[in-house]
């Protein structure tokens, strides 16, 4: 059969990506987990998955197979077989056509199902229709749907009202009033309204497709084989339309704006805002949510967190936001903006006076990564800053956790040399600081940024100290600027500016949401009586919290290790 579903091996074939021209296929397994599947489609970017790979004892299989045949070839195991086990249900459904249940699944008020595997929990009800399909612990196709030829991971759904076929779902993802064709679901994806979607690459989920969104522009006129990759947390907008191929994997937590259309590009400046620009080309601004919408990434770290329900795919995906690979992308970002912004002044000053040329970046050629965008100057400083304060803010809360940590198992008599060789920076100072690099930063190349279950730093405390040192030895130039820098005042300095980017970056949180709720109190009638206001809100308080905690874990280290001026703050 074409699609190779193997009911006795929990099997079969599912192609992704471009319709027509083929290629991407995966061969899953019941059990398979968003780590098999990158692997299974080469997305591990240096050949090899760190995470485990589930594997299968075939011996079980051979069984199988030899006990259903005179023959021992797995081709001659019964077809029409429906298998139901104890505790498992098959009720109202006209149609059913080999079919196994486990313990506890169920098929229910379905109106036919073919070819299927269902683990315990497992649902298909409601007037759907399904062949080829493998479901996974507590994953459902529900109300009217169709579903063909697809593998829901744990805790994932489908419905109501949907139609999907070739499409592999994360933990955690739901799909509802939409089509969903060729495509990667990944984990904690939604898509609650009526959208397309088709030939998507979107192994790491965590975004949202608004309503009206026509993501699935695969079709050149010749022949449907295009495809777009997507990148982690990306917000499609209400009725956006993207022409394929498109590349975002690099822009993790961009939004494209609503009623935005995205032509053929590659984006690598992540956190941007894409939205309508003036001359008919789109404007983008790098670094956008993390500068003006940090309320967004801060409340999304603990809803990824609460909506993590998916328990046998726990070891991979609980990675935060905010990690060694989405630095790196930041850091070649930033360098990318900043490099460009030498070159202008430097033809600036070479046209002299007779210059009159606003500050406006024009596609991937003026700076790489920009795609088929526009960057003001002003959006260009912007990200910049926002992406400085990120790597900033990163390295030195690894710095104060390293010291935190010190300091509750110091004994006392060592001396500040100690420490700071403990953390790295013993000699930092003076003429001794990192030299700021001017290079041009390289052209990006079409790969697969590290798969966050790839990073050394995923489940390794001291490969992120490592990360968040070489990020902290890389950013000393930009915090300590021309300041007589030595062995007794490089730590106070260094936490006062950790102090100063929490403090601002908790402002910026409360700042983000009292805006909209200044908007809605002057637009809507009776706003204020039924939304929770900035100051009473969980994700804010939360931020408060943490930068009042770093504030008192700075004082700490400043007591028990002898640090003195560390409670004071300034940017």
């Amino acid at each position: 059969e074409k699609y190779n579903f193997d009911i006795a091996g929990g099997s079969m074939d599912v192609e992704v990506g471009p319709e027509a021209g083929g290629g991407r296929i995966v061969h899953a397994k019941v059990e398979s987990t968003l780590v098999d599947v990158c692997h299974n489609l080469n997305m591990d970017s240096k050949g090899a998955a760190i995470a485990p790979l589930v594997t299968f004892d075939e011996s079980d299989y051979t069984a199988i197979a030899s006990s259903s045949s005179s023959s021992s070839s797995p081709s001659q195991i019964p077809t029409t077989m429906n298998m139901l086990c104890p505790h498992s249900s098959l009720l109202h459904t006209p149609r059913t056509h080999h079919i196994h249940l486990s313990p506890h699944a169920s098929i229910d008020s379905a109106t036919s199902v073919s070819s299927a595997l269902l683990l315990p929990q497992s649902t298909i009800k409601s007037g759907c229709t399904v062949s080829h399909a493998l479901l996974q612990w507590n994953a459902t196709i529900t109300s009217q749907s169709d579903a063909h030829h697809v593998l829901l991971m744990e805790q994932s759904e489908v419905g109501p009202h949907s139609f999907t076929a070739n499409a592999i779902y994360g933990p955690d993802s739901h799909v509802s009033g939409g089509e969903v064709h060729c495509t990667i679901f990944g984990p904690n994806a939604n898509s609650h309204h009526q959208s397309l979607l088709i030939g998507i690459l979107w192994p790491l989920g965590r975004g949202n497709v608004g309503y009206g969104s026509n993501v699935g522009s695969n079709h050149t006129g010749r022949i449907p084989d295009q495809e777009t990759s997507v990148g982690e947390g990306t917000f499609w907008g209400l009725g956006s339309v993207i022409k394929f191929p498109v590349d975002l994997t690099s822009a993790p937590y961009s939004i494209i704006a609503a009623g935005g259309q995205l032509p053929p590009q590659r984006i690598t400046l992540p956190f941007s805002l894409i939205t309508e620009g003036p001359g008919g080309m789109n404007q983008l601004t790098p670094g956008w949510l993390l500068q003006y919408s940090p309320y967004t990434v801060a409340r999304s770290e603990v809803k990824f967190a609460n909506r993590r329900t998916a328990k046998r795919h726990d070891f991979y995906t609980g990675w935060k936001i905010l990690r060694a690979g989405t630095m790196d992308l930041m850091l070649d970002a930033r360098n990318a903006l900043f490099y460009a912004g030498q070159q202008q002044q430097q033809q600036s000053a070479g046209e002299g006076s007779k210059s009159n040329k606003v500050g406006v970046f024009k596609t991937d050629r003026a700076i790489p990564g920009l795609g088929a965008n526009q960057l003001t100057e002003k959006g260009r400083q912007i990200g910049i800053k926002a992406y400085t304060d990120a790597l900033q803010r990163y390295a030195l809360r690894g710095l104060l956790d390293r010291l935190v940590n010190l300091a509750a198992s110091q004994q006392k008599g060592s001396s500040m040399v100690d420490v700071l060789r403990h953390v790295g920076l013993k000699g930092i100072g003076g003429g001794n600081l990192p030299a700021v690099d001017t290079t041009a930063p390289p052209k990006p190349i079409a790969n697969w940024p590290i798969l966050p279950w790839n990073e050394a730093s995923h489940t390794d405390a001291e490969a992120l100290w490592k990360h968040q040192h070489s990020v902290l030895l890389n950013e000393l130039p930009s915090i300590l600027g021309n300041s007589n820098t030595n062995n007794n005042n490089i730590l106070p300095q260094l936490l006062q500016k950790c102090i100063a980017l929490e403090e601002d970056h908790a402002k910026r949180v409360y700042k983000s949401k009292s805006r909209d709720d200044a908007r809605g109190m002057s637009t809507v009638p009776g706003y204020k009586d039924v939304h929770i206001p900035a100051e009473k809100d969980s994700v804010v308080l939360t931020a408060k919290e943490e930068s009042d905690k770093v504030k008192a874990d700075a004082q700490l280290v400043g007591d028990a290790l002898g640090v003195s001026g560390v409670a004071r703050s300034r940017l």
